[in-house]
């Protein structure tokens, strides 16, 4: 999804993937100024629910802002995946109401982020762990360069960038990452 492309005002009451829903075998790559906004699952990614170990969800620019995952089963209210390369763009404003990773929740296999912004976005559990911003689970590896990761609040545990405290997560700050604003466990 390229250009000036715009994914807007979906919504899947019983599904994932409220903007874009891709299988396994599918490769999806957001990039220049495409949007995925203002969309809604009732169960999993509000934004977009894509990539695996095999084909990661690859985000080089765009917006995804202003997603909502209902969260009947997971979270990621933004994205929703098991594998992300992330070089730019921005993701921002998302809304995971009963599970973790208001703007993105990685299910498991290796990541990367070297770059943009993951801002503004809100995990409303206090069940969960949380994870405002991100949320790395069990089984998953993140590598972070050159992020900024700010005003992310969880009402549960871990407002920037939490992992699962059931697995094995390792997350790898180098060469400038950003946390400012984080707000976890109260109100916000």
């Amino acid at each position: 999804i390229h250009g000036d492309a715009i994914i807007a005002g979906n919504w899947t009451d019983y599904g994932y993937g409220g903007g874009i829903k891709a299988g396994d075998n599918y490769d999806v790559t957001i990039s220049d100024n495409a949007m995925i906004t203002m969309n809604k699952a009732e169960s999993w990614a509000g934004g977009i629910d894509a990539g695996n170990p095999a084909h990661p969800l690859i985000v080089e620019g765009g917006q995804i802002t202003g997603n909502i995952s209902g969260g009947v089963y997971l979270g990621g209210g933004g994205i929703n995946t098991n594998g992300i390369q992330m070089s730019d763009g921005i993701v921002a404003g998302n809304v995971s109401e009963r599970h973790e990773g208001g703007g993105i929740r990685v299910n498991g296999g290796k990541s990367r982020i070297t770059g943009g912004y993951i801002t503004n976005n809100t995990t409303n559990t206090q069940d969960d762990w949380g994870g405002g911003g991100l949320f790395v689970s069990q089984g998953s590896s993140m590598e972070i360069q050159n992020l900024m990761v700010t005003g992310n609040p969880a009402q549960g545990l871990g407002g920037r960038v939490p992992g699962c405290s059931t697995g094995k997560v390792a997350i790898a700050a180098t060469d400038g990452m950003a946390r400012f604003d984080k707000t976890a466990g109260q109100e916000t």
